[in-house]
């Protein structure tokens, strides 16, 4: 039993070390081979936890050979369009100023009904308001409305935004973030001297927070709340 956890938490490290490697989009955002690999990559992991008569070497070798690929194929495609199309695809443009391309839509094997919800998960309900949509290689699809469809903007108005930034989280859940306050251009002695200014102190708060402008959200922690810390937060 104990050779089947170690075992286990050998391929989970790798798998984990692996999958960061390859980036942080979501399985409905890889490309092709990144979908493959990391389809091959969950089977080959299984082989040695499930048989451990298998030699763990069998499935380490295959894991690290196929996140070598990762690192090769992009150095090849990024110098061959033809490869990279290969590889990776090419985006297909499904509608142009409001009318469907019936044809492509038949060779990417897509139907109307699933065109118009992804056009719904857009906020858009007439077809007849794209300018343009267009399937990328990851699958996902690109919208941009006609000019007359399109969200008034504050240029349109020729109004000037307000400026706040990002709300750079001081203090969760009673812990310093102390990267945020560096960040500021702060530390803890800054910290400690304007929460005693406001009589608080950081383990009692829920979040305090502060944009680039220095506009502050504080929220104190209820008694009966509990926080999981974050491990970000230092």
């Amino acid at each position: 039993m104990f050779t089947l956890a170690a075992r286990t938490l050998i391929i989970y490290i790798i798998l984990i070390g692996g999958l960061r490697f390859m980036g942080k989009r979501q399985v409905g955002q890889l490309q092709v081979s990144e979908l493959v690999v990391t389809l091959l990559l969950s089977e080959i992991a299984a082989i040695p936890i499930a048989d451990s008569n298998i030699p763990l070497i069998f499935s380490i070798v295959p894991v690290l050979l196929l996140l070598s690929f990762e690192v090769i194929i992009p150095f090849f495609t990024s110098r061959s369009a033809k490869l990279n199309r290969f590889v990776s695809g090419s985006p297909s443009l499904i509608i142009k100023k409001g009318v469907l391309d019936q044809r492509e839509m038949f060779n990417l094997r897509l139907n109307v009904e699933e065109v118009l919800a992804e056009l719904r998960q857009k906020n858009i309900t007439d077809i007849a308001d794209v300018e343009y949509a267009i399937l990328e290689q990851n699958g996902q699809l690109s919208v941009i409305p006609r000019p007359g469809a399109q969200p008034v903007t504050l240029d349109d108005m020729q109004l000037e935004a307000k400026k706040h930034g990002f709300a750079h989280p001081i203090v969760v859940c009673g812990q310093v973030n102390n990267e945020s306050l560096s960040t500021l251009g702060y530390d803890s002695v800054w910290l400690h001297h304007t929460l005693a200014e406001k009589s608080l102190a950081a383990e009692n708060l829920l979040l305090y927070t502060m944009d680039d402008c220095g506009n502050e959200t504080i929220i104190e922690r209820a008694k009966e709340t509990s926080c999981a810390h974050s491990s970000s937060a230092s």
